[in-house]
């Protein structure tokens, strides 16, 4: 929340300094860029310049240039908790296939055998998707 807060002062700064908010979004942060008077076009809140052509983002580099390394550690970090929220959340569909396996040998209404299957067969397919992402 205080770093909400921050992003916002620094905003509200560039505004009142005479930068301007432009509707596009940076593709990091997904916060507005702001074009300064000399005509850069800068992220306050991942402290980077963004390249624009025809007022669409190509291209960002750090302001910063230690950035570039904390951002390979954040992006290292963030790519081994995505790993491991993924990795936790296949067990789950592992773990609720089983379940509702054990469900389905017994059960007799043909409605909650189709939803049982409908059940099965989606997260089949979610386990497909991992599959396909390597995880």
């Amino acid at each position: 929340m205080v770093k909400i807060k921050e992003n916002i002062k620094k905003m509200a700064d560039l505004l009142r300094s005479g930068h301007t908010m432009l509707n596009i979004a940076c593709p990091i942060c997904n916060n507005p860029v702001f074009r300064k008077k000399d005509g850069k076009v800068l992220c306050p809140t991942c402290n980077r310049e963004v390249k624009l052509i025809d007022n669409k983002e190509i291209e960002i580099k750090s302001i910063n240039k230690n950035q570039n390394s904390q951002n390979n550690i954040d992006k290292k970090k963030l790519d081994t908790y995505n790993s491991r929220v993924l990795n936790e959340l296949k067990q789950v569909f592992l773990e609720k296939i089983s379940v509702f396996t054990e469900k389905l040998k017994s059960e007799t209404q043909i409605a909650i055998i189709e939803k049982y299957l409908d059940l099965l067969s989606t997260i089949y397919d979610l386990l497909n998707k991992f599959s396909d992402l390597d995880i």
